[in-house]
């Protein structure tokens, strides 16, 4: 295992983010709009304008072929296009579909105040509106099963304070459901449960921060670290059993640590296992 990194994309703007695709076949990434022949010759002569709040240049979503074709290039293929500002996204189980968060424009407060959520082919297609009542819609996730989409919400209205509820949709789309409250309704969406059943959410409890699982049919949300201290970088195993996550306090510094999912059981990870959690997965699952 290992060798020498090789260069992936020659995206000219720099890549923002990426994902694999399910079957390792693909990478979605994001990319900034380059500027135009135009724009490069007006700054090189020194006469481009800078109008504020003007010109925007927007963030949009690509995938790129792992394997090269015959004449040793990689597939790029652009899914997005227009005055959309792409932020989160999210491959489907088969791979066939990713689906995404986009705002008016790239301007801060768009991002915390209007962001609805959409879908397209990931070989490229019409986007199909998902989500597009006001306030802002983020984080989408599609369940193992590929049956529906959780995502975090405003809800239908803005609210500049931030609430975030977990709201679940039909990938065909539909009417979204609203999950039960949490405790300071202001969930992070961490990931889906194995069995398509439940999500799990990261969420501050006073001083510290908690995850919980919210069951799709609505039931009430179980803390699964109901512990003093700050837990963060949760991650879980295949069969979401497990996890591993940082944990610090005010007495104690931060620490990799491992338990079960079901009862609470902390161990402190041996200096040797404190990888990136990506592999550290690889190897305990």
């Amino acid at each position: 295992m290992g060798g020498e990194a090789e260069k992936i994309t020659n995206a000219k703007m720099g890549v923002v983010s990426f994902k694999w695709s399910p079957g390792g076949t693909r990478i979605a990434y994001i990319m900034k709009d380059p500027d135009t022949e135009e724009e490069e010759k007006a700054k090189k002569e020194k006469r481009d304008v800078i109008l504020v709040n003007q010109q925007f240049k927007y963030n949009h979503l690509y995938t790129i072929s792992v394997a090269r074709d015959e004449e040793g290039k990689r597939e790029v293929t652009r899914l997005t296009s227009g005055t959309l500002q792409i932020g989160a996204f999210n491959w489907s189980p088969d791979g066939k579909t990713i689906v995404f968060t986009h705002q008016p424009d790239p301007r801060i407060n768009n991002r915390f105040m209007s962001s609805d959520i959409a879908s397209v082919p990931s070989d490229s297609g019409a986007i199909t509106a998902l989500v597009t009542w006001s306030g802002a819609d983020n984080n989408p996730k599609y369940s193992p099963d590929g049956q529906w989409i959780a995502f975090t919400s405003h809800g239908g209205s803005v609210e500049p304070v931030g609430l975030s509820d977990v709201f679940v949709i039909p990938t065909s789309g539909g009417t979204p459901k609203k999950l039960a409250h949490t405790p300071d309704r202001n969930a992070n969406l961490i990931t889906w449960s194995s069995d398509s059943k439940q999500v799990f959410i990261a969420e501050a409890y006073r001083t510290t921060l908690r995850v919980h699982t919210l069951p799709v049919d609505g039931k009430k949300h179980r803390v699964v670290t109901e512990i003093d201290g700050v837990i963060r970088a949760v991650a879980f195993n295949k069969n979401t059993d497990r996890m591993v996550f940082t944990y610090q306090t005010t007495d104690t510094p931060v620490d990799v640590y491992i338990s079960s999912v079901q009862s609470l059981n902390m161990a402190n990870l041996p200096i040797s296992m404190r990888v990136y959690r990506g592999r550290l997965w690889g190897e305990l699952n």
